[in-house]
Order: structure tokens, then sequence, then C-alpha cells
């Protein structure tokens, strides 16, 4: 039995995975309270309207056990796109008004609880459900979900995504400043008790619906650089239109990889292309990942909710400068696929960037477990009617040189004049 890795001991009880699932053997002091849970149809009712993790109580001799599902990808907040967060807050007010009726009380609602199984956010925090009467967790709410939202609302993106890293929520006395700066006239020490007298860590007496009318009207409004780069390429009825470089790269998927289940999409823009390929390839699960998160919120609406029993996830981060948090894991690491796919990137890479080639492919490499489908890009950053300007060592003969180090070539094919598709297998 593996232990699983957390960022704090959980006094419910120890957590294990064993054989793809997730054990957690209960503590002594809290077996009555656990039983209590499922018994009382509570974790039953919030199993069967997908709010919480499938889970069953199994009694071993003396011991107690909880099985959880184990579900996969782990996508971490800092990680999410406005949505993501969004419904992920609305679904925990669906959770509290369950445990109001049961009389559950509620703590540690903090959004890296949740685990998304394609567009559904799954609770999977036993250990929240802490209580034999109902309290709600009122300030770690709002610090976790609404007032996030609201700044990034607003536009302040970065700053949210960094305080999600941290310690998934935005401080509620920060959050007031930001707001009101007539605040910053007053003495902090006075403003700081206030708004603690005002957001209470629990209370029993939470307007839930409340909470509910301030969440539903936030949007995303912010511009970025790529979030329109997919627009021009649907028809007048909102289907991709896909180029035959892309139907290409799926056919060499089919014939090369048909053996290949899951894939990972590096720069994907918003996942039209990583659909096609869900539809008309073996892959049945693909993640797309990309810095841009309004075209990553772009696909996420379009693409996450599936009816052909294939998933596509959505990751938001830097692939090169990634921040993330010591105790979780790397993205390589819960990303990693059979297939990688890296098109149009690599360019922005060196050109904008500044990576080194070497290390470029060191990164690629962490996310593939057999192939790799990379596109050099002969003109560097140029545009149609654009004046070719890249540095000298900027040649294919640079590129090809560094990807045999990583992967053994299997195919190589200029697909248009700015774009030549290596397909590589991982070397070990």
């Amino acid at each position: 039995m593996k232990e699983f890795t957390k960022t704090n001991l959980d006094k419910v009880g120890e957590v294990f995975i064993e054989e793809g699932k997730i054990i957690r053997k209960i503590n002594n002091e809290y077996r009555n309270h656990v039983k209590y849970l499922f018994e009382c149809g509570f974790i039953d009712e919030l199993i069967q309207k997908g709010l919480f993790v499938d889970s069953k109580l199994i009694q071993k001799e003396n011991d107690l056990f909880v099985e959880h599902q184990l579900l996969e990808p782990i996508i971490y907040p800092y990680e999410w796109t406005f949505s993501m967060l969004k419904i992920s807050a609305l679904k925990f007010i669906e959770i509290a008004e369950i445990a109001r009726k049961y009389q559950i009380g509620l703590h540690d609602c903090h959004s890296s609880n949740f685990v998304f199984h394609q567009t559904n956010p799954v609770y999977v925090d036993l250990g929240s459900f802490a209580y034999s009467y109902f309290l709600f967790p009122l300030r770690e709410y709002v610090e976790s979900y609404l007032f996030p939202l609201i700044l990034w609302n607003l536009g302040l993106e970065t700053t949210i995504k960094y305080a999600l890293t941290w310690k998934t929520i935005f401080p509620v006395v920060e959050f007031f400043l930001i707001i009101d700066p007539e605040l910053r006239k007053h003495n902090l020490n006075m403003i700081t008790h206030s708004l603690k007298e005002k957001y209470p860590v629990w209370t029993p007496n939470v307007d839930l619906l409340s909470l509910k009318n301030h969440l539903e009207p936030l949007k995303l409004k912010i511009t970025t650089e790529w979030g329109d780069y997919n627009k021009e390429k649907y028809d007048e009825n909102g289907n991709f239109i896909i180029t035959d470089r892309f139907q290409k790269i799926i056919n060499y998927t089919s014939e090369l990889c048909s053996d290949c289940k899951t894939a990972v999409s590096l720069g994907g823009n918003n996942g039209a292309f990583e659909n096609e390929l869900l539809k008309k390839t073996n892959i049945e699960r693909v993640i797309v990942q990309d810095f841009d998160s309004k075209a990553l919120e772009d696909g996420f609406e379009k693409y996450a909710y599936r009816m052909d029993g294939k998933q596509i996830y959505f990751a938001n981060y830097d692939l090169i400068w990634t921040v993330s948090h010591p105790y979780w894991q790397p993205p390589e690491i819960r990303f990693k696929s059979d297939v990688l796919y890296a098109l149009a990137l690599t360019h922005h890479l060196m050109l904008s960037s500044g990576a080194r080639l070497n290390f470029i492919f060191e990164v690629f490499k962490k996310y593939t477990k057999k192939f790799a489908f990379i596109e050099f890009m002969p003109l560097g950053l140029w545009v149609p009617g654009a004046q070719v300007n890249i540095p000298n060592w900027y040649t294919e003969e640079y590129f090809q040189r560094h990807f045999k180090i990583y992967f053994e070539i299997i195919w190589r094919e200029q697909l248009e004049p700015n774009r030549i598709l290596y397909i590589g297998k991982l070397k070990k």
C-alpha cells in the first residue's frame, strides 16, 4: 500500500493508493462520524448528483476504511481557467445545501479539494465533512472562490494565479484594500478586525443564495494575444475547419500510434485540433496545455463536455517558466502521455521566450512515454507578407541535431512553407 502524498496530515484518516484506488484508513475517534456520513444518506446523495467522488465504506476486522475512485489527471487550481474556478464555487454551494439538509458541518472548502472529470468538478475530501451540526466555512469560501473570481473578472489574472499557487486563497483584507482604496487611509488593525468579524471562519447562518447570486454574473473579460487565434477557422455553423496540415498529423497518428490512448498537446491553444484528434483516432484522452487562459477558456466551453466517452482537459500554465507548489506533483508527471504534440511552438519558445533548444527538448521528453510530433518553423516568427528575420544559428540542421538526441526520427515532412513536422520515437 503506497502512502498518498499530502500537503497536510488528515485528522480523519491516513490516505493511501492501492491498486488504482484511494484508500482512507479512518482514525478511531472519527469512525462513528464517518459511518454516519454514509448511513444517513449524505454521501450517497452527493455521489448520485456527481458532487463527490465514488466511495464505499469497508469494515475489515477492527479497522474502518473508505475506498475512493482514483480520478486522473489532477489539474491544480492555479492551472484552471476562469470557468473551472467558477463552476467549482457553484458546486460547493450545492454541497453546502445538501449538508445543511443533513445537518453536516463543513470546513477545508478550498479549491484543491476538487478534481475535474470533463466539465464536472468532483469533491474528493471526506475530511471536510467534520461536524455533526451545520457550519459553513465562510471566510475560506470567499477567499478561495468569490474574491479570486471578482479580481480575475476585473483583469487581475496574474495576481490571482499566484494567489492560487500560494494557498489557493486571496486573503480577505488584501481583497478589500484593492477593491476600496479609501480603506488604505485607515488603521490596518482596525480594518482587519472589522473584516474578520464580517467574514467569520464558520457560521451556521450563511446566505447561500446570496453567494450564488454574486458568482453567476462574473465572466472572463481579459484580452490576450492568442485568445482569438482559432476564431477565423470556424465555418458559419461553428464547426472547426480542419486544414490539410492537421489532417495529415491526424492520419500519421492513426498509422503510427494506433495502440496509443493518451496524448498531451503543449501550446494547444483552444484544443480545436485536439478535439478532431479525439474524433478521428484511437486516442481516448488528451490534455491541452497553453499559456493563454482565454484560449483555454474558449476550449473548455466548446469541447470539455463530450458524449463519446473520450476526455479532453485544459491546463493553463507557462511551459518553460513553470510556477508550481513544492508539495504537489509537477505537470510533466501528472500529464505524461503516450503521445506528445508540440505544433508551431518551438520557434516561440526559442525566439520569443529565449529558451535553449536542449532545455526545450528536456521538457518535452518528460511529457511523453512513446512518441513526439514536433514542428520546426524554418522561417521563425515570420507571417506571410513580412520579411524573414531569423538568427544565423536558427537552422533545421540545428533543430534536427538536438531532436535526435532525445528521439529517433521516424518521419519528416514539410507540411507548409513554415511548418516542418518531425515525428519521433522516445529514446530510452
